[in-house]
């Protein structure tokens, strides 16, 4: 009997033509695996625009070198992902982005707000701006149904 992930995709590519998202995820997440260390070293995946395979790289030398390895790059990318998707390479400076295999970090929660001491007490100076009277009168309603546990945009009712 097939496991479900080697039939799922399978179905989803004859079935549906649907699966190629998935495998592109999978492509980003073993990028230096398929297209070995060399070609990693230069260059870590960002995306594709259309047919066009795009390589984020950290200085033109890279750049340059990357057009070198580009048929070998889309041989193994076409090989791994069994189609061809991509009809060419495109090499971008990274700058503070960061390529498609890196590392995801997790947000860790901050919990509630902390409520102010003096929560409510400047509604009067606000009533010559009924827009930001308005606002600061839900930045208190806010705290006081927090208080209360009727916060409904952060219950958990909200959420199933």
């Amino acid at each position: 009997m097939d496991r479900i992930g080697r039939t799922l995709p399978r179905f989803l590519r004859t079935g549906l033509g649907a699966d190629l998202p998935f495998r592109l995820v999978l492509l980003w997440r073993h990028w230096d695996e398929i297209v070995g260390e060399e070609v990693a070293s230069l260059g870590r995946p960002l995306g594709r625009r259309k047919t066009t395979l795009r390589i984020g790289v950290e200085d033109v030398m890279a750049m340059q070198e990357l057009t070198f390895h580009a048929p070998a790059i889309l041989e193994a990318v076409h090989g791994y992902l069994e189609e061809p998707v991509f009809e060419t390479v495109q090499g971008e400076l990274l700058g503070d982005r960061h390529g498609l295999d890196a590392e995801r970090l997790d947000i860790p929660d901050e919990g509630k707000p902390i409520r102010p001491t003096k929560l409510g007490g400047l509604m009067d100076r606000f009533e010559a701006n009924p827009t930001i009277a308005e606002s600061y009168r839900k930045y208190v309603e806010f705290f006081k149904e927090q208080e209360s546990g009727k916060n409904n945009r952060n219950s958990e009712e909200d959420h199933e």
